[in-house]
């Protein structure tokens, strides 16, 4: 799901003293209750945290949690319907700037040789919620603050109807022993999420590093990004008490990875034939001007799709057709209306905004379609 709010709630959260993010303490020979919003614990020597986090509510939750890192939501007053309210987990590494011990991130994706994880969960729990992973990526080393690159969830098990943000990209992709379909949004950072057509509670020795490999090959993650933390733990909208994470354990290891050798195009992502063409029409005038987008997807069938791109220049866009606009800034999502949200291989479809200038605007660059780049004339 989207972070948007995390990523404000959890900057708050980890306020720094003397410049080291706080961290709460757990005996070590007795069982703890993390019951505040954005409570957290070092378990096993400071290899690992555990985290409350109620990111998305004000409701309440609280955690069991044991020496050896296994914790168990003992209780939530939760009852979200867009977003969701919390990710009680676990991690290695670092989080908005929190780091653990022992692991070599952040840690350059071409130099990650080997990234594996065992994880052992109790799921059945009334509400909605899911069981996932959640790697995260930065455009840099500096890991000191917001991730700023991709989100990449890898749903094990759900409940109650819980759906990742965005739209269905691809459909029963064998990857890690499991069949997955895969969903893609474009928010403040690219989010991706690896569902898991089969259920499971458990998980022995997977390999996070092919959900990294198949992400770059999407062109949703950069191999010039940093992976910077690995988390487990469970999404809740609503209810979720009783879940539990029974024993935790990851390890990455550096050195020569397959990526480093990859040839690259655009942007640092693998070389691989466009998502699409796009052709870019743009009528300026003094102040203003008018622009039309014809893109034929050369992909697979898209559906409720989106073109993404970042203005060279100071445009700002007024009105559209034909699309539904929004604007971060530079960057742009454009998404489908309802008239036109079907996008087979071979489709072309036309869409158009009306935009502000500060003076000879640019072409834009970067421009995707669901995520994966596009040639543009």
């Amino acid at each position: 799901m989207s972070r948007r709010l995390r990523l404000l709630a959890a900057a708050t959260a980890l306020l720094v003293v003397g410049g080291t993010a706080a961290v709460a303490s757990a005996a070590s020979d007795r069982h703890v209750e993390l019951c505040g919003r954005y409570q957290n614990s070092p378990v096993k020597h400071s290899r690992y945290i555990v985290m409350n986090n109620i990111w998305g509510a004000t409701t309440a939750q609280c955690l069991e949690l044991a020496a050896d890192g296994a914790f168990r939501v003992s209780r939530t007053s939760h009852h979200n319907t867009d977003a969701a309210a919390a990710y009680p987990s676990i991690y290695a590494g670092c989080h908005w700037g929190s780091c653990t011990r022992g692991t070599p991130l952040p840690l350059p994706v071409t130099e990650i040789q080997s990234a594996r994880s065992t994880w052992r969960t109790a799921t059945g729990a009334p509400g909605v919620w899911n069981a996932t992973y959640d790697l995260w990526f930065h455009t840099t080393a500096d890991v000191n603050r917001s991730p700023d690159g991709a989100e990449l969830m890898i749903w094990l098990d759900r409940a109650g109807g819980a759906n990742p943000s965005g739209t269905v990209v691809a459909r029963n992709v064998r990857l890690a022993g499991a069949i997955w379909d895969i969903w893609y949004e474009d928010s403040a950072w690219n989010y991706v999420a690896y569902v898991r057509t089969t259920p499971t509670s458990s998980v022995h020795n997977l390999d996070l590093r092919a959900f990294t490999v198949d992400a770059v090959s999407r062109g949703y993650v950069h191999r010039s990004w940093y992976l910077s933390g690995v988390e487990a733990g469970f999404e809740i909208w609503r209810d979720g008490a009783g879940l539990e994470s029974r024993s935790f354990s990851v390890t990455v290891a550096r050195g020569e990875s397959p990526l480093s050798r990859a040839t690259t195009g655009p942007a640092g992502s693998p070389s691989k034939p466009p998502a699409c063409a796009v052709r870019w029409s743009t009528n300026v005038w003094s102040s203003g001007l008018v622009t039309s987008v014809i893109v034929t997807n050369s992909g697979p069938p898209a559906r409720d799709w989106t073109v993404s791109w970042a203005f060279a220049d100071d445009q700002r866009i007024g009105t559209d057709w034909g699309v539904r606009t929004t604007q971060s800034g530079r960057r742009v999502v454009a998404r489908s209306a309802a008239y036109n949200s079907e996008l087979p291989d071979g489709a072309t479809v036309t869409f158009g905004f009306q935009a502000s200038h500060g003076g000879a605007p640019r072409p834009p660059t970067d421009v995707r379609l669901n995520g994966l780049p596009c040639a543009v004339s």
